[in-house]
């Protein structure tokens, strides 16, 4: 392979890795940090080495679909690197007349217009912070569940293509319709 430099990894100075096989079998890295720990499981055609401050990643056989799983690999360690030294943060905003949020230990009570109120059992691994009562901040330490969350979230009211109510991600910017002219 030309490329190793781009299949390794650094480790921080603070991030400590280790490879254990789960109770099915599956190879895990298991990446833990100042603010958590994360886990995640590899295909068994990929070689993971973790040697003085660095991972890296090998594919034993020359087949494009296991070089494409390398990039995502790689892709995925940085994140849950990323993840344990600083956290995810996304930010929604709630656009409406009588649009708001409150939370209930790890409920999240949504008001967004209709006859009801909306109940969204926050997971664990995730914390939902509301700053103002249309302001939503979610945060974690994985990168998925944190973009997960936020888009179930935002498909209980998405935009209004006409006058923008609903809920948005911070600082999403929207293309109105206009309406129709007598």
């Amino acid at each position: 392979m030309n490329n190793t430099k781009k299949l390794q990894v650094d480790i921080p100075e603070n991030v400590e890795a280790c490879l254990t096989l789960s109770k099915f079998g599956y190879r895990c890295l298991i990446i833990s940090g100042p603010k958590g720990r994360l886990t995640r499981s590899f295909n068994s055609s990929i070689t993971i080495l973790i040697s003085e401050g660095c991972i890296h990643l090998e594919c034993a056989n020359n087949i494009k679909y296991l070089k494409s799983l390398l990039g995502l690999y790689r892709t995925l360690l940085l994140n849950m690197i990323e993840g344990v030294v600083q956290g995810y943060e996304q930010r929604l905003n709630l656009v409406g007349i009588g649009y708001k949020a409150t939370k209930e230990s790890n409920i999240l009570r949504l008001k967004l217009g209709y006859s009801h109120d909306l109940l969204y059992h926050i997971p664990a691994g995730v914390d939902i912070c509301i700053s103002s009562s249309t302001l939503l901040i979610i945060s974690g330490i994985d990168k998925e569940l944190v973009s997960k969350v936020a888009t179930d979230i935002r498909s209980f009211k998405k935009p209004d293509a006409y006058k923008g109510k609903g809920v948005r991600f911070y600082r999403e910017e929207l293309t109105l319709k206009e309406g129709k002219r007598n």
